[in-house]
């Protein structure tokens, strides 16, 4: 199994390499990514530790066990403890055991449904998940034109999709690819099956909800209400099993008090308090959506994907992950600050591999000016020309303009 170290230096290395190829990648990259990501499939837990609370929340959900009723080290738990066929025990492995889950019912489902066929075992799980990632990837693939396809390869080559959507598993690359289809299927005229799907991932993380003005732009108020009704019903049915039991887990404890890899937390914390910090930051946040919807209201689309960036730069957590959004956007959006942070975020790997070894996180100042100054000025660009153009799309306008 590779160590942290080595998956740390092995990102730089893929991320320099990805920089200097995604202009130009040929249609049989395709083939080389699929190898790529056969090859990252069967390692696990690596640059994260989620997946062992994830097997947990499926472990007491394939039970019958309501997993917002109880904090994984809760002794009511004991009798669902087990141990794997590597020598490692649940509970005692799952991070922040000591608090209830921060993830929504609809990746209840997805983990107690998994859970259902792997049991205890880990990699079967892991499979199981990449199995449907790779689905959900081919159908997104086969319904793009061929222009989209070639950002699409761009995105999913670029090694925060491979190490943290691939290799680990993290939410964030189901949710993005369902709000990704979502988004293609209203496109092509199934905008019921869109608005049940966006419902869906919605449930599995509450991001996908930024997409609904793209199912609703250019609609009569019948259809909006109509849409809007599949979508409820969808988030509805998945919600009422698990009410009653503090379905919303500990996201205020997620909100107030972690903090990492952002460089705005940073710079502010050195004048304000903590909790100032935060409301600071919420206010940034919420005017920057406020005048990227303004300006771009007749783009949906971009005004999503732009929202995506301003939330995170404005977020006292960032999370590599947190991109696979963004990044997957790219056919629909593409936009230089995803691009850019990319490629910068490589740097979050010396923090954590710094973390694993002495077990103390640092948010070094250079290092998070190198990957947040970039992304502001990309960010800026981005707002001032809007997304970048396919090269038929150049010829067009010089077409247009001459």
């Amino acid at each position: 199994m590779l160590s942290v170290s080595m998956i740390a230096i092995l990102w730089a290395i893929s991320t320099v390499v990805w920089a200097l190829c995604c202009r130009a990648l040929p249609r049989w990259a395709y083939g080389v990514v699929v190898i790529i990501m056969l090859a990252l499939s069967v390692h696990r837990d690596v640059l994260s530790d989620d997946a062992y609370r994830y097997r947990w929340d499926g472990w007491v959900t394939s039970h019958g066990v309501n997993p917002y009723t109880h904090v994984p080290q809760d002794s009511t738990l004991d009798h669902l403890a087990f141990t794997t066929e590597d020598g490692i025990v649940y509970p005692d492995v799952v991070p922040y055991g000591h608090i209830h889950t921060i993830y929504p019912p609809g990746a209840q489902i997805i983990f107690g449904s998994i859970t259902l066929f792997s049991s205890t075992n880990e990699l079967v799980f892991k499979l199981i998940w990449w199995a449907i990632i790779m689905v959900l990837l081919f159908v997104v693939i086969r319904s793009l034109d061929e222009h989209q396809r070639t950002l699409f390869l761009v995105a999913i080559s670029c090694p925060v999709i491979l190490f943290h959507g691939i290799m680990d598993m993290h939410l964030d690359m189901i949710m993005a690819l369902l709000t990704v289809l979502s988004i293609i299927l209203n496109s092509k005229g199934r905008p019921l099956l869109a608005s049940g799907i966006l419902g869906f991932a919605i449930t599995v993380k509450f991001l996908p909800v930024l997409a609904l003005p793209i199912l609703l732009r250019a609609r009569s108020w019948d259809q909006r209400l109509k849409l809007l009704g599949v979508m409820c019903a969808v988030v509805a049915l998945v919600y009422v099993p698990f009410f009653g039991a503090g379905v919303f887990g500990s996201l205020s404890t997620f909100a107030q008090k972690w903090q990492s890899n952002s460089a705005l937390y940073s710079l502010l914390r050195v004048f304000f308090d903590d909790g100032i910090v935060r409301i600071v930051m919420a206010g940034m946040g919420l005017a920057g959506l406020i005048k990227i919807w303004w300006m771009y209201r007749a783009q949906p689309v971009f005004a999503m994907t732009s929202s995506i960036i301003v939330i995170l730069l404005c977020s006292p957590v960032v999370h590599p992950w947190y991109l696979i959004m963004p990044l997957l956007m790219l056919p629909f959006a593409p936009l230089r600050s995803t691009l850019v942070w990319g490629a910068t975020i490589c740097v979050y790997g010396i923090a954590y591999t710094n973390y694993k070894g002495d077990g103390v996180w640092l948010d070094h100042p250079i290092a998070l000016a190198c990957e947040f100054l970039p992304v502001v000025v990309a960010l800026v660009i981005d707002m001032r020309r809007g997304p970048l153009l396919f090269r038929n799309e150049h010829r067009m306008n010089s077409i247009a303009t001459s």
